[in-house]
């Protein structure tokens, strides 16, 4: 965490880009509370190919709250993958 967020009060979003691997979980905190610190929306950003892992399932449910969540996957599944190509 940063000692002084002086610097970062004029923030209004901050950006988490995350795989959602295990190892994850403590940036994600950390994000949340300095989020929080700043009053700054804190946006998640996840592009995968298969499943989220339980750990990290649990963890958000956790943090967003089960209905919530559910009503992300919920969308998830219904939207279909959004694919880039470099050309």
């Amino acid at each position: 965490m940063f000692k002084s967020l002086k610097m970062f009060k004029s923030l209004k979003s901050l950006l988490f880009a995350t795989n959602l691997s295990k190892n994850c979980l403590a940036a994600l905190e950390a994000s949340i509370a300095t989020a929080a610190q700043l009053n700054a929306t804190l946006v998640l950003l996840h592009v995968i190919d298969s499943e989220v892992p339980s750990q990290v399932a649990a963890h958000f449910k956790d943090v967003l709250g089960e209905d919530r969540w559910r009503a992300l996957t919920a969308e998830h599944e219904r939207e279909p993958a959004m694919r880039w190509s470099a050309k």
